[in-house]
């Protein structure tokens, strides 16, 4: 009984403290939902069609309002965009372009943002409740539907992949959603 009155104040705290990781509007056309993140300075246009580079753009804004649940939230679905587009990538890809397309997006913060973001990532990430409605978030925006044109033009992509089957496996290793 004690556990669950700590349990209950705990959750209390965070809902009122302003813990809230999105708000998202949504509006549905054709294949792509947008949603909408009034935050971080503007009005941040998120949809199945945004891809990673422009997510970690508005995460880094978000970072620099101090806006750290909605960076996390940005880095959640850019990370999972940028996996999802590696491997639909052909055979003999460089196996480091995930990585660094948050490494490029990183260099433009200081130490410090870094370090606090860092510590808001791991503390949402690593707390069940949080990544599991970051989880349901990125589901529900959904898998990208864009053509993957920041990549390397020279790259060559496995047009016969199973995209399902690809995005459950994006959520799972990067994100490590429950299915």
């Amino acid at each position: 009984m004690m556990i669950l009155r700590y349990l209950y104040v705990f959750i209390l705290i965070f809902f009122l403290s302003g813990c809230a990781l999105l708000n998202l509007k949504t509006n549905e056309t054709g294949l792509s939902k947008k949603w909408t993140i009034s935050v971080c300075g503007k009005d941040i246009k998120v949809t199945s069609q945004s891809n990673p580079i422009l997510l970690y753009q508005n995460m880094i804004r978000c970072i620099e309002y101090h806006q750290y649940n909605h960076a996390v939230m940005l880095f959640s679905l850019a990370g999972t965009y940028s996996y999802f587009d590696f491997y639909r990538m052909s055979q003999g890809v460089n196996a480091h372009f995930h990585n660094r397309l948050l490494k490029n997006a990183m260099q433009l913060l200081d130490q410090e943002q870094k370090n606090i973001f860092e510590a808001h990532l791991n503390r949402i990430l690593k707390n069940e409740l949080s990544l599991t409605k970051i989880c349901s978030q990125v589901k529900k925006i959904g898998m990208p539907m864009y053509i993957q044109n920041y990549m390397n033009a020279n790259q060559v992509f496995d047009i016969d992949i199973d995209a399902t089957k690809n995005w459950e496996n994006a959520l799972q290793g990067y994100l490590h959603c429950r299915m």
